[in-house]
């Protein structure tokens, strides 16, 4: 088999290869430092195309990957978004501040809510960490805020349904309506 490679190289090297640029031992090949420097630039030279394809494979590969992935945290804040995924409008009983017309039919169920903001909590904290920064982020950033603000009252109203501490309803019903929060 060594004997075949040293017949084929004088065609690859060309005419500056002579046989005694190497010897042949018993379990090695011995060759001069010269024809060694040829031989490892031919390798090299050898193996630049096939690296070439496999990295742009495997650089596809990944991107496509991850495009996969910023599109579905994109389609998931997007549909939030524009859902206004807010659970808006669970039906509660009842509650009738005394002399006041505002009432409480319809109030946003607190736990429902806060299921909702750790949801949202999750994409953003996923968007954040992408190497692609979404363009809808900021606008996800201002919807957790109103909708942290809007759990963190559907919780007082919800705690308050059963009390009879009319001037704490009161101002609660009085925030509600700066955030359009229902009833």
């Amino acid at each position: 088999v060594v004997q075949d490679i040293f017949t084929v190289l004088p065609t690859v090297l060309g005419p500056n290869f002579s046989a005694t640029d190497y010897a042949l031992g018993k379990t090695k090949v011995f060759l001069r430092d010269s024809l060694s420097r040829v031989l490892e630039q031919c390798r090299q030279l050898a193996l630049v195309e096939p690296t070439i394809c496999i990295q742009a494979a495997v650089r596809g590969w990944r991107t496509r990957q991850v495009m996969h992935e910023v599109k579905d945290v994109y389609g998931e804040i997007k549909q939030i978004l524009q859902r206004g995924d807010f659970p808006r409008c669970v039906k509660q009983p009842r509650a009738v501040v005394s002399g006041d017309e505002a009432s409480v039919s319809l109030l946003r169920r607190a736990t429902v809510m806060e299921r909702s903001l750790s949801q949202l909590d999750l994409l953003i904290e996923q968007a954040e960490a992408m190497p692609i920064k979404l363009p809808l982020l900021p606008a996800a950033w201002k919807a957790r805020a109103r909708m942290a603000a809007e759990s963190k009252l559907a919780r007082q109203m919800q705690d308050l349904l059963g009390s009879y501490d009319t001037a704490a309803m009161q101002a609660l019903l009085a925030r509600s309506k700066l955030h359009m929060m229902g009833g």
